[in-house]
């Protein structure tokens, strides 16, 4: 099969006794793949053949030119079989899809279409990009398309109406290719940024961190179980991605009704859940056995909160009580504590000698812990309350009601602290910061704003919104505030420059909860799409693939170590999930150092050369730093020999 114009595609027959090659001079050639002989003669097109490929029946060959044709040739005979599929520009690709029956092609004219394969009639609108398409692909059910394009994006279509499915798969330079998983869940994207990334084929969302390669990423394919990605690149580098799990091997926790909230003790080792079906429970977190007789109310249990010590636990219920239990004899410690209405929020005061409660009804109340009577007069708000919680010190208490503020009180005397924390519309959340010296609230009028706790004056910018912000919580460290929105996102900004860092977290469908690690580095969401989420605190990219379930997950929590999530769903069960690791972030100067190292940079379509003097600046930037990561302690090794 020797030729004198470098091949550019080649492919075996399904039965493997056929080859086909494509070339640079304008032919396609079938070859018996024994001997090396030609089965008939060229297959010829204007211009250099980009690729080629036989049906999955074996009796026709496909083949695609940059003379902005497709062309569809007898396996036997080589003859054509119709007219030249047409675009207006060369075509990079074409392929069958796995039936047979239909036909995907990418063109240099900027669109991808779609033809049946036994009449070369073309079928539906072209799939456009704003740039060069080079690559189509058809998955496993032959339902979808993804094609990738110059213009920096993949796209996914609906094969049967070649309208887009979600939003772009966006990368930083031209995307090389995309392709489906073998269980078409997943899609791959490979670009000239450097990066393959993995995406979720039904959402758009990318599923793990994008995999950084030392060069041009050349190619990436899926492993056959669809666990593994290999990439090479232009560095030489073939390297083996093994995709992190998204699974957990403990057993549920289940109840029979929807769970509402699922807590750790202080230690790790138990789990309590609260439950629509009148109950709270006590799991071990290691084996998911139920520990004791459920912890039952009249009414369904909207939460439940462990002692520190783990020897007592706190349930608040629908029925408008809140219970104080021994957990060793499952009895009341104090009478309960009642409400008119349902309660929804609950917290131990500092050395626990104290309760908060705070129900439908606008009242928010202390309790003595060992007495079960009232230490201070009832807060009385003007509605339901939103939110309510006591600082870490027990002085002070924060709260809002659905009006268009928040207010701050001591609560030694009930009297307010400051100003009210005012907005332009209701208020949703209210929070205290770690250090009790700030305040952040998040309001229908599009802003969360972050507050001086002493005086309720703004102590930073708005933090801006397109829509209303259901939720902002600080991080343990207090460096950063989290914000929850209605349009399937949630936001990380920067406390002291009221800016955004990193990308949003996006999800499918209504996030329900947000919580930070207990080492402010990690993030994870609850989700109306049946989902829960974890990701990396300082850029926004998911550490992990979703945690799936089969309804709506409202509540997830870390464990106090971080290494755990335990999530429940209205599908009537709690469930824990490991936490993947924090992927160290890749310092600015490194992508820098390996271009002058390699000696050349490739921005897009061009290549450039990095000077010595931009070498010896990098050396003297890394030298300079304090940074003890690996990245770093590598690059200064690399420069004291």
């Amino acid at each position: 099969m020797g030729r004198g114009f470098r091949e550019s595609s080649a492919g075996f027959s399904p039965a493997g006794d056929k080859v086909v090659t494509a070339s640079e001079d304008g032919t396609a050639r079938i070859w018996n793949a024994s001997t090396g002989e030609p089965l008939s003669g060229p297959l010829r097109h204007a211009a250099s053949v980009n690729s080629t490929q036989f049906s999955p029946d074996g009796k026709v060959v496909l083949t695609a030119s940059d003379d902005n044709t497709v062309r569809i040739w007898d396996a036997q005979t080589g003859r054509q079989t119709f007219a030249p599929l047409e675009h207006s520009g060369p075509v990079r690709c074409a392929q069958f899809s796995a039936d047979g029956r239909l036909i995907v092609t990418a063109s240099e004219d900027g669109t991808a279409r779609l033809w049946d394969a036994q009449t070369g009639r073309r079928l539906g609108a072209p799939m456009r990009h704003t740039g060069f398409v080079v690559s189509a692909r058809f998955s496993p059910d032959n339902q979808r398309i993804v094609t990738a394009s110059q213009d920096r994006t993949a796209k996914i279509w609906d094969a049967a109406t070649s309208q887009p499915i979600g939003e772009p798969l966006r990368h930083f330079g031209y995307v090389r290719f995309a392709e489906f998983s073998p269980d078409g869940e997943k899609i791959a994207t490979v670009s000239i940024d450097r990066t393959a990334r993995i995406w979720s084929a039904s959402t758009g969302l990318p599923l793990v961190e994008p995999m950084h390669l030392g060069g041009e990423v050349k190619a990436a394919q899926f492993s056959p179980d669809g666990t593994k990605i290999v990439t090479a690149d232009s560095s030489g580098a073939a390297l083996i991605w093994k995709m992190r799990p998204a699974g957990t091997t403990r057993p549920a926790l289940r109840h029979n009704g929807s769970v509402s909230s699922a807590r750790f003790s202080a230690d790790g080792q138990r789990v309590i859940t609260a439950s629509t079906d009148q109950t709270a429970r006590i799991w071990d977190a290691r084996s998911g056995r139920e520990l004791a007789q459920p912890l039952r109310h009249s009414a369904p249990v909207l939460a439940a909160h462990f002692s520190h010590d783990g020897q007592r636990a706190l349930t608040a219920s629908k029925d408008g009580t809140v219970h104080l239990w021994d957990l060793s004899t499952g009895r009341d410690v104090i009478p309960p504590l009642r409400h008119a209405t349902a309660v929804r929020f609950i917290q131990f005061g500092p050395r626990e000698e104290r309760i908060l409660t705070a129900g439908e009804d606008g009242a928010i109340r202390l309790w003595d812990a060992r007495t079960g009577l009232e230490t201070i007069r009832p807060f009385q708000l003007s509605g339901e309350i939103r939110a309510a919680q006591l600082s870490a010190d027990g002085q002070r208490l924060i709260a809002c009601s659905g009006d268009n503020s928040a207010q701050i009180w001591d609560t030694s005397t009930g009297r307010p602290l400051g100003e009210p924390l005012r907005h332009e519309a209701i208020v949703w959340s209210a929070q205290l910061s770690p250090d009790g010296r700030r305040a952040v609230t998040a309001s229908s009028d599009g802003t969360a704003r972050i507050w001086d706790a002493r005086t309720g004056r703004p102590a930073a910018n708005p933090l801006q919104h397109s829509g209303r912000v259901r939720v902002a919580r600080f991080s343990p460290d207090g460096l950063r505030v989290v914000t929850i929105c209605p349009d399937n996102t949630a936001t990380v900004w920067s406390v002291a420059e009221s800016r955004m860092t990193g990308e949003p977290l996006k999800h499918a469908g209504e996030i329900l909860r947000v919580r930070f690690s207990p080492d402010s580095a990690r993030i994870v969401t609850a989700s109306r799409d049946q989902t829960a989420r974890v990701w990396d605190t300082l850029t926004g990219l998911p550490l992990s693939e979703p945690f799936k379930h089969r309804g709506a997950v409202e509540f997830a929590e870390f464990s106090p170590d971080g290494q755990e999530i335990v999530t429940a769903s209205q599908e009537g069960a709690a469930w824990i999930w490991e936490v993947p690791e924090t992927s160290l972030p890749i310092p600015a100067w490194l992508p820098r150092l390996t271009e002058a190292l390699a000696g050349q940079r490739l921005d897009d379509m061009r290549i450039t050369y990095p000077t010595l003097e931009e070498l010896f600046a990098l050396k003297k930037e890394v030298l300079a730093s304090s940074a003890t990561d690996p990245y770093t302690a590598w690059a200064r090794k690399l420069f004291a020999e």
